[in-house]
């Protein structure tokens, strides 16, 4: 960008004047003198032709001034406009991918009754405490207990709220208790900082194996049926004991979520 500062302006204002006022002068002295105009003629001329050049240079000089702020104008208007369509495409990615989501989503559960799906972006995890947040909160109709979910797993359960996003207990977290169903035993799904997954109440005489795969049984009326836990990887304890020691892999590695959907089922 080309800029003039004021003192170079009043340069050149300051010199035109002289010239002109000069030239003025000059032809006031041979009018009044009209036999001297063939001595002044010689010196009136190039004075004359000189402040016309330098007029038509100056005029022009101040055009292409003019020019370049009208330019600079326009560039700022596309710099705005730029910004604008690169914020709406930001948006309508945002849209593509969020429909993207949805798509998948419905086609690993079917829709049944009035349920609906909030997509939400994970924000923050923290798998040693067992929580994230996600982006969507009591204004878009997210309330504490809502199951989190992927596809057809369960991530987790909504255990607070705010306006536009919320924190999420997650399947591994400490408090977890979930009702499950395995291999058609009733058992209680509990999370564990040490032992990741694991599930209660599993008798010795229930017929559980490794690689089980361990279901939502909804009895608790707060989750649905049939949404994915995990599998059983490991089955240990004493046979004296009443009770076997049960453990869970995640059927989903958490850490490589990027958004999930909350489940509004009725």
């Amino acid at each position: 960008m080309v800029k003039v500062k004021k003192n170079n302006k009043g340069i050149f204002f300051n010199s035109l004047f002289i010239y002109i006022l000069l030239d003025i002068l000059l032809i006031l002295f041979t009018i009044r003198f009209a036999y001297l105009y063939n001595f002044f003629d010689p010196i009136i001329t190039p004075v004359r032709v000189s402040t016309e050049s330098f007029s038509y240079n100056l005029g022009t000089f101040l055009s292409a001034l003019n020019n370049i702020n009208s330019i600079e104008r326009k560039n700022a208007s596309l710099e705005d406009s730029i910004y604008k369509y690169k914020s709406l495409e930001f948006q309508l990615n945002l849209y593509k991918n969020e429909n993207i989501a949805l798509k998948k989503q419905l086609g690993y559960i079917p829709s049944k009754n009035k349920s609906t799906y909030i997509y939400s972006q994970i924000m923050y995890f923290n798998n040693t405490f067992g929580y994230t947040y996600i982006n969507t909160g009591v204004s878009q109709g997210v309330q504490v207990g809502d199951p989190v979910i992927f596809k057809n797993y369960l991530v987790g359960t909504i255990s607070k709220t705010y306006n536009n996003y919320s924190k999420v207990r997650l399947i591994s977290n400490i408090n977890t208790n979930i009702p499950v169903i395995v291999n058609k035993n009733n058992a209680i799904l509990s999370g564990s900082l040490s032992s990741g997954l694991v599930l209660e109440d599993i008798t010795q005489l229930d017929n559980v194996h490794i690689g089980d795969i361990v279901l939502t049984s909804g009895l608790n009326g707060t989750l649905p049926k049939n949404l994915i836990i995990g599998y059983i990887n490991g089955i240990n304890g004493p046979s004296s004991s009443l009770f076997k020691v049960v453990s869970v892999d995640s059927a989903i590695n958490i850490n490589n979520l990027n958004s999930v959907f909350v489940l509004k089922y009725g």
